[in-house]
């Protein structure tokens, strides 16, 4: 009885980040580097589809357009390498969220082959991207595949720790 007490909270704990935790990081990754850029944040929402709808600046530049899409990704990415792990449940957390950041990686690459080929994801923040600056495919495609490598090796890295600080004995 205990193991499936155990399971089932591992489960509700893992769904919880992947529902409400990622998106919500996602969302505020776009906008705080939207306000560092001088745009309004119009509409913020996490439910029914996760949301954030801004107001830019005429004059942002390109780059900064590339940025600014690019932080949905990175901001829970950063927050994932900062968060703590002394104790199973901070590593769980952890790890979960790492895991989910290198599939939306893996997603950005796939959604920026498909987009290549004619097909897209709408609303997808690569296609946006990709939409408005064509010209930076290769920088995005290089920046995903450089997190998803990274992604891999920290996710990969977790299970280590976890056994060599025997992370298991906290659960």
């Amino acid at each position: 009885m205990k193991l499936i007490l155990k399971s089932f909270l591992l489960l509700a704990v893992g769904i919880s980040i992947a529902v409400i935790v990622y998106p919500l990081l996602h969302e505020l990754g776009h906008s705080i580097l939207a306000i560092i850029f001088g745009a309004k944040i119009m509409d913020f929402k996490l439910l029914p589809i996760p949301s954030v709808l801004l107001k830019l600046n005429s004059s942002i530049s390109e780059f900064n357009f590339l940025l600014l899409g690019l932080s949905g990704m990175l901001f829970p990415y950063i927050i994932s390498i900062l968060l703590p792990f002394k104790a199973f449940w901070k590593w769980y957390i952890r790890i979960t969220l790492r895991l989910i950041c290198l599939l939306s990686f893996a997603l950005g690459i796939v959604s920026m082959i498909m987009y290549k080929r004619g097909n897209n994801f709408p609303n997808d923040d690569i296609v946006i991207i990709l939409k408005n600056s064509p010209q930076y495919m290769p920088c995005c495609f290089v920046t995903l595949t450089l997190l998803l490598i990274s992604a891999i090796i920290l996710f990969a890295s977790d299970f280590v720790v976890f056994n060599k600080k025997k992370l298991y004995k906290t659960f």
